[in-house]
């Protein structure tokens, strides 16, 4: 029986296609994860035993940090690696997964590496010299200035699916979800809330909210909403995410792979406000790929006013008509069964 070894850790937009990956790998295989201590929050519904969490010797983002902690994790994982003997390594980028491929690829283990953003990643770029193949999510891929896409293949993401039918929304209702996250910043969320505030307030439909927000501004979120006769649940963490996004009118997000592929795949119009910060800018890449075939609006977070959200926010509810349009387009950009065609791959090159 094969056995794989899935790479990954930090964010959701890592270790959630590792979730996903993983239910259709132990279907006929063996499957073990190997994450770090911010990726173990991501694997609780999995089975102790497959799950390998990979401590750093000093916990600090310092240059010297990363000096030290490169050869420890590699000699870790080198440990691990002769001890488990993997059939394949499949890495989904960051800093973290380098010193675990490269033990593999030094012992001789097949790796593949899955890149999910529309602008390929620094740890990707460099372990793609190693890889059998580097597995894309998005059609158009933005290599800058590297050549890595000789071994590449389109299989798209392995998203979360919704367990409901998306139901047929009531005319006079019209459902926001807004993701924040970790990543939403206390000025964003306000800033969203108060541009439906004043959307509700200039039309005849009844906004319901779904608000996903830093933890310490959970409870003034609810403050605001209710203050204001707003129906909402706010949370710093919605478990049935994805049955949400399914049955919303709009999405308001930031812009991480794994939310941009959800809104494709359920054909959900958007406002993507990329996290300024993010390695490479490479939200805003992910953003751009809706944008540029009118699907989503793009605003960067400099002019996510609250304004500038609600005037966006009323055209799209003034102009239902576009939604079928907007479903219809992202239609286009959807990928099926994108798990079994990286098993598929796997299986063939190992």
């Amino acid at each position: 029986m094969n056995r794989y070894i899935l790479i990954g850790g930090g964010t959701g937009g890592h270790c959630i296609p590792m979730n996903v990956l993983y239910d259709y790998i132990i279907k006929d295989s063996q499957c073990i994860i190997i994450t770090d201590t911010k990726g173990m929050r991501f694997f609780k519904n999995r089975p102790p035993e497959s799950i390998i969490v990979l401590k750093k010797l000093i916990n600090s983002q310092s240059q010297i940090a990363y000096l030290i902690n490169l050869p420890y994790l590699f000699v870790k994982s080198l440990w691990i690696l002769l001890q488990v003997k993997p059939s394949a390594l499949i890495g989904f980028g960051g800093y973290f997964t380098i010193p675990v491929i490269s033990a593999g690829w030094i012992i001789g283990i097949s790796i593949f590496i899955h890149e999910g953003n529309a602008l390929i990643g620094k740890a990707n770029k460099f372990l793609s010299n190693f890889a059998k193949k580097t597995f894309t999510t998005f059609k158009k891929t933005i290599d800058q200035n590297h050549n890595v896409f000789k071994k590449s293949l389109h299989v798209g993401l392995p998203i979360r699916y919704s367990d409901e039918t998306r139901h047929n929304i009531d005319t006079d209702q019209y459902t926001i979800c807004v993701l924040g996250g970790s990543q939403g910043a206390k000025n964003l969320s306000f800033n969203v809330a108060e541009a439906i505030n004043s959307v509700q307030k200039q039309i005849k439909e009844n906004i319901i909210v779904y608000h996903q927000c830093r933890k310490e501004d959970v409870s003034d979120i609810i403050q605001f909403y209710n203050s204001n006769q707003i129906t909402a649940k706010v949370k710093n963490y919605f478990s049935e995410m994805i049955n949400l996004i399914a049955n919303s009118n709009l999405i308001i997000s930031r812009s991480g792979s794994s939310t941009v592929n959800e809104i494709i795949n359920n054909g959900i119009p958007s406002i993507l406000i990329p996290f300024p910060y993010a390695s490479d800018n490479h939200q805003f890449y992910n953003a751009q790929v809706l944008n540029e075939i009118n699907c989503s609006v793009l605003i960067e977070d400099k002019n996510a006013n609250a304004k500038n959200l609600e005037i966006n926010i009323l055209n799209y509810i003034k102009n239902k008509h576009k939604n079928l349009n907007i479903s219809n387009q992202l239609k286009s950009l959807t990928t099926y069964n994108p798990s079994l065609k990286i098993i598929d791959e796997i299986e063939t090159k190992t």
